[in-house]
């Protein structure tokens, strides 16, 4: 008999350093693009993927003693939504505290996904990340399933929001204070090759439908697909090379959504436009656009620090 899921599911806290093969990986599925994630590396700083990753390494974490489906159990799967800030630049090579709860369960058109609340901190507490992920269990849908939802209601969950506090530490203020509302921002073509895929998950991957032709098709795919967080980081380095290597990190706040698979051998290119820009805070919308179509589509805001 299984054990009754009790929403919302407190994780158990997990502590660890950001191991240097893991950056060594990001680094070489960047590829050529990747030179200010490469600056931060040197710099003893995370590349801008890393943090998207925070909530599925809490879940990676976790006792392996609970019953599949249970709130945090780790089934493998693909992120449709991240929400999250980043309060701090993530610092390398030492221990991270990684805490959070799983809020809630749904299942729509036969898919089952569920919303994980994480937080990032350092040695003394500080808060770097704060998370929001919506992942999708398993890739492969359920006719059968019907719709249904569980846990924490969606108008009650908490989403992380801008930092304004942490805006006067952006050395990238003048940047910033000079974007206007319809600037547009395009990155460079990039090719997501099966080795490039390769290269980014390494020889034991976490979830091998990203780079295992034969996981991929098990999970119900014809081809591996990319990371979500390997897609979202060509945009935001296109980002990080226009305005400065820390402009995102310092209480930025991102909300992002895989829309669509990006299929290894295909190419993609980041797009973003600003929205808004005031005295207060920086706004864009951006997307990550695969054979013409919207593979990946959200919204960055920006806080400023007070002139």
């Amino acid at each position: 008999m299984s054990r009754p899921r009790t929403w919302p599911r407190e994780l158990t806290a997990v502590e660890e350093a950001i191991p240097s093969d893991r950056v060594e990986r990001v680094l070489a599925g960047m590829g050529k693009e990747g030179r200010a994630s490469r600056a931060l590396a040197r710099r003893g700083f995370a590349p801008p993927e890393l943090p998207t990753g925070f909530t599925l390494a809490l879940l990676q974490g976790q006792p392996r003693d609970r019953a599949p489906g249970e709130p945090g159990a780790v089934a493998g799967g693909v992120w449709v939504r991240e929400q999250w800030t980043l309060h701090a630049p993530v610092p390398l090579g030492v221990p991270l505290t990684l805490s959070g709860a799983s809020l809630r369960s749904y299942v729509r058109r036969g898919r089952e996904y569920t919303v994980t609340r994480s937080e990032t901190r350092d040695p003394s507490g500080r808060l770097l990340v704060s998370n929001l992920t919506t992942g999708l269990r398993r890739y492969r849908a359920d006719p059968d399933r019907a719709d249904a939802e569980e846990g924490v209601a969606e108008s009650a969950v908490a989403v992380p929001e801008p930092d304004a506090k942490a805006a006067a530490a952006n050395p990238s203020q003048p940047a910033l204070r000079a974007l206007r509302a319809g600037d547009r921002i395009v990155g460079e073509p990039v090719d997501m090759s099966l080795e490039r895929l390769r290269l980014r998950d390494g020889p034991v991957p976490a979830n091998p439908i990203h780079s295992d032709p034969e996981a991929a098709r098990r999970a119900g795919l014809d081809v591996p697909i990319a990371g979500g967080a390997h897609v979202v980081s060509f945009l935001q380095e296109t980002l990080l090379q226009a305005w400065g290597i820390e402009s995102l990190f310092h209480g930025a706040h991102f909300d992002a959504r895989w829309v669509a698979p990006v299929r290894a051998g295909a190419e993609i290119v980041p797009l973003a436009h600003v929205t808004e820009a005031d005295a207060a805070q920086v706004e864009l919308a951006f997307e990550v656009r695969c054979g013409g179509e919207a593979a990946c589509l959200g919204r960055i805001a920006i806080p400023l620090a007070p002139a």
